[in-house]
């Protein structure tokens, strides 16, 4: 079985890359990712400074009206000669499924993987009009699947619709949590043994709304003098934080840790006591199963799909945009360490035993096979 991943770029965090990976291993796939902006440069640096082993191919795209670089894509699809091409982001998606239905014997298959209401009137064009194309729609959650507009669910209402949730490489998690820490390391972000750690992990980006979050810790920390919020990640939105907490008087108990390495991201979720995620649209939000697996008390809106994803009472919610309603399940928390401890064991299991990285790629594997043997 042949399978061409398409994706906009590639990162430590790519889920889909991630995905490719544990294919590869399987050892009986042949398995290539192409990365739709990335040149072939970057990939030789990407693949230099990570452990990534699949076969990745840069086609270096600056701009969509490049026809040198759409006739160099439509010939990569034609020598690899895939099976299956299996797309996830906006324009690179577009692009693979608008070429690949020019091609016989070829299954196309797209997951959808964030909730269609937050993209824009372009976005929902582009990948609407283009979705027809598909042989299958992987959904990584049942919101998702809903989110669709009514007239994209028109196009492909014969197209069956199946979900598969994202997948984490639950040992490594497991074993970067358990690794032993210098102290030093959090002393130098300010944090000692004392500290009372809320944080989030996430790009700084609107729909994360990092705003309602500010807000409701700047209630705590007026009542609990040694809390302090980390927010791990980079975005546009970074410097508007920043003034934002500045505004507040609580830049002094805010850090903004900017883009760091997945190890880092699990020594700050290891030492967190609460986890809170404030987002108004989600996916699937694979940070809040990381942050079940570090067994940290959580919390979150109450939105699609996170009572899904996080299994029911597993967590604490609050209305989206209510930093007071925040503030007072950040109370909740702080002063019933005991509740925290069992919502955080439960949402510990559920995540183990819903989300493993293999149960997900297995998933996959299961629907390529039924695909191709229909």
């Amino acid at each position: 079985m042949k399978l061409l991943y398409v994706i906009n770029k590639v990162t430590n965090t790519s889920i889909p890359l991630e995905l490719a990976e544990k294919m590869n291993t399987l050892g009986y796939l042949d398995v290539k990712v192409l990365s739709f902006y990335d040149t072939q440069e970057d990939i030789y640096s990407f693949k230099k400074e990570s452990n990534f082993k699949v076969d990745i191919i840069g086609l270096g795209v600056k701009s969509i009206l490049s026809f040198k670089k759409l006739i160099y894509f439509n010939g990569i699809i034609k020598d690899s000669a895939p099976d299956i091409i299996h797309t996830y982001h906006t324009l690179s998606g577009s692009v693979a499924r608008i070429l690949s239905a020019f091609k016989k014997n070829i299954k196309v298959i797209h997951t959808v993987h964030a909730d269609h209401r937050s993209y824009s009137k372009m976005q929902n064009i582009l990948i609407g009009l283009s979705l027809p194309f598909c042989d299958l729609i992987i959904c990584n959650s049942k919101n998702t699947r809903d989110s669709l507009i009514s007239w994209q669910k028109k196009l492909v209402s014969k197209i069956s619709k199946v979900v598969i949730y994202n997948g984490v490489d639950v040992p490594k998690i497991t074993n970067d949590l358990e690794r032993n820490t210098n102290d030093s390391w959090y002393r130098n972000l300010n944090i000692d043994n004392k500290t009372f750690l809320i944080g989030t992990v996430g790009r700084l980006v609107k729909v994360k709304d990092h705003e309602t979050l500010i807000k409701g810790f700047a209630k705590v920390n007026t009542k609990i003098r040694n809390s302090k919020l980390i927010i791990v990640g980079n975005g546009p939105l970074k410097n508007h934080l920043e003034s934002l907490a500045t505004s507040l008087g609580i830049e002094k108990s805010v850090i903004f840790t900017g883009l760091v390495t997945r190890e880092e991201v699990y020594r700050l979720l290891k030492r967190m006591n609460l986890f809170v995620i404030t987002s108004v649209y989600e996916g699937f939000c694979n940070a809040l199963v990381e942050g079940m697996i570090a067994k940290k008390p959580t919390i979150v809106t109450d939105i699609n799909p996170l009572p899904e994803v996080v299994g029911g009472k597993n967590a604490l919610f609050f209305n989206k945009g209510d930093y007071e309603e925040l503030s007072s399940k950040m109370f909740t928390l702080y002063n019933n360490p005991e509740l925290g401890k069992n919502i955080a064991f439960s949402a510990h299991n559920y995540a183990i035993n819903n989300y493993s990285l293999n149960t997900c790629a297995y998933n996959h594997l299961n629907y390529y096979d039924k695909l191709l043997h229909k």
